[in-house]
């Protein structure tokens, strides 16, 4: 069976010695960054951090080398193939989640709002600011509905306005022209902290009329359950750690960027589309 939620996946890492508790008082700014880079360089474990300056633990490096995406897809090197080919050609559809989601076993709205409190990283000097570089972002093609998941950095701005940036050709950004050129607002959700074969399947190269959680399904052989998100019609998955729910504006624009990339340069800084954020839901004790 796959792991059901993060929280599975970090206790069979800790349980494996591949995920490290520290303790110790974690700068946000810089110093998660530096701890990741250390981690990487060895091909080490991921990291929980328990005293950030806020209500939250952080983990960073889930999904750190191959022994950790290995561990997530629960294949070694001779079946990893064949286990992603098999998922990738058996999609699975979502169901409903049964009952309160946990997802929303806190919901905050309206004055509540203020996406700061999280324990949001600043990794590199030039960066613009803190940067929410590893969450699961869910749109939907305004005109058919079809759901999309992927990966996509959010600029943190202010405690309900976030920096959006997604390149033209992707399915977020499709998404986005497509909404501004029907006069509409496109909704989203920023999901943090999910099983891990959900998270890996939003880098599937699909079409732009592939429901995306089918996807998931097959990558898990298991339904991804769903549920309602608070302030819009979306559906966002019932076991996420927090989600962050938004609209974007296309008509009001703040400079996003630099942010330090994987590659060792800056992308430059730019106008670019806010993100009002409209909901924050989360589990109790959200990582």
């Amino acid at each position: 069976m796959p792991y059901q939620d993060l929280r599975a996946f970090l206790t069979a890492l800790r349980n494996s010695g591949d995920l490290v508790d520290i303790t110790r008082p974690i700068a946000l700014k810089y110093d998660i960054a530096k701890a990741l880079a250390k981690t990487s360089s060895i091909q080490g474990p991921a990291l929980l951090f328990t005293n950030t300056g806020t209500a939250f633990p952080l983990v960073a490096g889930v999904y750190g080398n191959r022994r950790l995406a290995l561990k997530a897809f629960e294949a070694t090197e001779q079946t990893i193939l064949q286990k992603v080919l098999k998922g990738i050609n058996n999609p699975i559809a979502p169901v409903d989640h049964k009952g309160a989601p946990p997802c929303q076993e806190v919901v905050l709205t309206g004055d509540a709002i203020d996406v700061t409190k999280l324990p949001v990283p600043t990794y590199s000097p030039k960066d613009g600011g803190p940067y929410i570089t590893a969450g699961m972002v869910v749109s939907e093609n305004p005109e058919t509905g079809t759901p999309d998941i992927g990966n996509y950095r959010f600029q943190v701005h202010g405690p309900k306005e976030l920096g959006v940036f997604s390149a033209p050709n992707h399915r977020f950004g499709k998404n986005i022209a497509h909404a501004t050129a029907m006069g509409k607002q496109l909704h989203g959700a920023i999901v943090i902290g999910v099983d891990p074969l959900t998270m890996y399947s939003g880098q599937v190269q699909s079409s732009d009329s592939t429901n995306d959680w089918f996807v998931a399904g097959g990558l898990r052989g298991s339904p991804v359950e769903l549920a309602k998100a608070v302030s819009n019609d979306m559906k966002v998955p019932a076991y996420a750690e927090i989600v962050i729910e938004f609209t974007v504006d296309t008509n009001s624009q703040k400079v996003e960027g630099p942010l330090g990339e994987y590659t060792g340069y800056y992308t430059a800084a730019s106008p670019k589309p806010v993100a009002q954020i409209t909901a924050i839901t989360h589990r109790r004790g959200a990582i």
